[in-house]
């Protein structure tokens, strides 16, 4: 934690403005602390200067971080293993994922209403008996609560499939922002949770869910022993269906679903929502879905913090502008296509000597912050998918158990970072797919 003390320093002359950037400081320094500060600054990297004074862009320096990244997840990103090979088996994985995208799609645009309209809408929008929808929430706590919201659910039934599906929607923002969805999103501080930690709003969030819908659920299993319980969430509610997996396959909640029922859940979108106290847990029943430079699958207050302590450490590499500017003008590795069978993935390979001289000592800079004060929440799917949609098709990479652990280490800059997380993103990659799946079942998820 040295090096951390050391970069939370803040400088004599430096003006205090009210600024989120400056609540973050807040929340670190508290953090802080409680940690012993280094005597002196010998013990750190002799590479690291003490403040100059000078104003650096902030918009710079996460353009070398940018950069940067690019060649440093080379060695699990693109390596050949992680790619699904096998053509049918990547139309069959993208028609069952796009079939269950816009079914959440669809409960989201018709979950609306009060009371009985609420049932009549959500029946019409899903195009299935009233009598086939078990339970349906849309309504925000009052005052915006975090402590009493839970987002907008559906738990229905559908007989020709076998399942009951619950759905957990997304923050709200149309026809009008949820501002109790959006405190909940901010609310991510972790906290106590199963048999570790998780995102406190999302933890909240389950457990409220739980509340409604758990009796009612554990009883229509009952009656129908043979059916699949599918949880399916995007976004703050992929999250949120993560936490209630874990409580229904792992948790004193498991005690109450029938030993029958199968559970499995499919996200789109998930944040790092846990961590538990079991080094390397996964939970086999979690299917969590990315489109492709998604930049939520890595969006934690730990990964925030540790980007903004890497940008004040290569900030303090005294690196004047002029140079920065040129770093950035310069081509750092080469791009080339990784695989002429997937057209559009494309590698950026490092020069030994560019890592031997002037970019040595920002990565060296990047890697000293190992801590942050906050709990590095990862994730704990079984399988993680990230899904780009090409000229020619999809390409899958395919990240069993551990190997997603690198999406929660540090927060990945991409150009489309914003745009591929957002439900427009996600319609794009699923366009024209997933509207005809006869035939397939989603135990086909098992052997892809």
């Amino acid at each position: 934690m040295e090096i951390q003390s050391f970069l939370l320093r803040t400088p004599k002359k430096q003006k205090i403005k009210c600024t989120p950037n400056f609540l973050l400081m807040i929340i670190w320094r508290k953090r802080m602390a409680k940690e012993k500060k280094p005597k002196d600054d010998d013990k750190l990297p002799e590479i690291f200067k003490s403040d100059d004074g000078k104003w650096r862009p902030v918009v710079l320096t996460l353009g070398l971080v940018y950069k940067l990244q690019k060649i440093t997840d080379d060695d699990w990103y693109d390596v050949e293993s992680v790619f699904m090979q096998n053509k049918e088996k990547i139309t069959t994985l993208v028609e069952l994922l796009a079939k269950y995208w816009w079914y959440s799609m669809d409960v989201a645009k018709s979950i609306k209403g009060d009371d009985e309209e609420l049932y009549e809408n959500l029946a019409k929008g899903l195009k299935i008996p009233q009598d086939d929808i078990l339970y349906a929430f849309v309504k925000d706590a009052e005052n915006a609560i975090v402590a009493e919201h839970c987002p907008d659910i559906a738990l229905v039934v559908h007989h020709e499939n076998k399942e009951v599906i619950l759905t957990i929607c997304g923050t709200k923002v149309f026809p009008a922002p949820s501002v109790a969805d959006i405190m909940m999103d901010l609310y991510c501080e972790s906290v106590p949770f199963h048999k570790g930690r998780a995102h406190g709003g999302m933890a909240v969030a389950c457990d409220n869910i739980l509340k409604k819908i758990l009796d009612t659920l554990v009883e229509k299993l009952v009656e129908l022993p043979d059916y699949k319980l599918v949880v399916v969430g995007y976004s703050l509610g992929a999250g949120v269906a993560q936490l209630i997996t874990l409580k229904l396959t792992d948790g004193k909640e498991k005690e109450r679903i029938p030993e029958s029922t199968e559970v499995l859940c499919i996200t789109f979108g998930s944040p790092p929502v846990y961590i538990s106290d079991e080094p390397g847990y996964i939970n086999p029943s979690i299917i969590s879905v990315y489109n492709h430079s998604d930049g939520l699958s890595s969006l934690s207050l730990h990964t925030v913090t540790k980007l903004f302590l890497q940008l004040r450490a290569i900030n303090r590499l005294g690196i004047s502008r002029r140079r920065i500017f040129k770093l950035l003008r310069t081509q750092l590795g080469e791009s080339t296509e990784a695989d002429s069978s997937r057209p559009g993935v494309r590698r950026f390979v490092s020069r030994s000597e560019e890592k031997e001289k002037e970019w040595n000592d920002i990565t060296t800079a990047a890697e000293a912050v190992t801590e942050t004060g906050f709990s590095q929440l990862c994730h704990t799917a079984g399988v993680t998918y990230l899904v780009k949609r090409g000229d020619t098709g999809h390409v899958v990479r395919m990240l069993e158990g551990e190997r997603a652990r690198h999406l929660s280490q540090e927060l990945r800059l991409r150009g489309g970072m914003f745009n591929d997380h957002m439900p427009w993103g996600y319609a794009g990659l699923f366009k024209d797919c997933g509207g005809n799946t006869t035939g397939l079942s989603i135990d086909m998820l098992k052997y892809l």
